[in-house]
């Protein structure tokens, strides 16, 4: 019997169809379909996890106010309903402890960075204490209201003044800030405005062939 003998370039072209019909049928896999139990199951997870977020995320950040000597720093906690918290801790003796704000060192300075983030506010400052820790700025009943550092919100050792009269719960006044040399106090009259609803169509009901129509609210560009 007699061996045949192919030609170089025919058995390469043998090879490489052979290696291609390999691979091709390798890819003959239908792509994945979730089924509609899935699908719904996804939703369901989703709709769960986007409620427990809003006014669930505290204490998220630490900007912290470094003393001169560098043993120790302040930062403040933002809780539930925007409600402030003054935490200072000794780095030297490793201790963490709550402080209201006019009993913060004043011998402190602002962690800048890098100066990547700068706004045309970054000259202000975001605490309600004075740089010269002379007066407090506050909210009380949607209004902005001053009083000498050291004294209580009700007066007792010092009267608060008023600065607005317009502002209420529905429209407050919010966010103040202090210039740097203690003379000016600038914050936002704040108009809440309802989120727009964005609709949708559930085509696919159990027990009946007619669509439902859904609502949420839901923020685009320009609200």
């Amino acid at each position: 019997m007699k061996n045949k003998c192919y030609p170089l370039p025919l058995l390469f072209l043998l090879l490489g169809l052979a290696l291609a019909g390999r691979l091709e049928a390798q890819q003959v896999l239908p792509p994945y379909q979730p089924t509609k139990v899935e699908i719904m199951q996804r939703y369901r997870k989703a709709k769960v996890l986007d409620s427990l977020a809003p006014r669930s995320i505290y204490k998220a950040a630490v900007k912290p106010h470094w003393r001169q000597d560098g043993s120790a720093f302040w930062y403040k906690n933002f809780l539930k309903d925007s409600v402030p918290e003054y935490i200072y801790v000794d780095v030297v003796k490793g201790t963490r402890r709550k402080m209201p704000l006019d009993s913060l060192p004043g011998d402190t300075v602002r962690n800048q960075g890098l100066g990547r983030n700068w706004s045309r506010w970054a000259s202000f400052s975001t605490d309600s204490l004075s740089p010269d820790r002379q007066f407090v700025a506050y909210i009380k009943d949607g209004n902005v209201l001053v009083r000498p550092a050291g004294s209580a919100a009700n007066g007792s050792a010092g009267a608060p003044i008023a600065f607005t009269s317009d502002g209420d719960t529905s429209h407050p006044y919010g966010n103040l800030a202090w210039s740097p040399d203690s003379k000016y106090v600038v914050g936002y009259h704040i108009h809440p405005v309802k989120d727009s609803a964005v609709y949708y169509v559930l085509s696919s009901v159990g027990g009946t062939t007619r669509g439902q129509l859904h609502q949420h609210p839901y923020k685009q560009p320009g609200d």
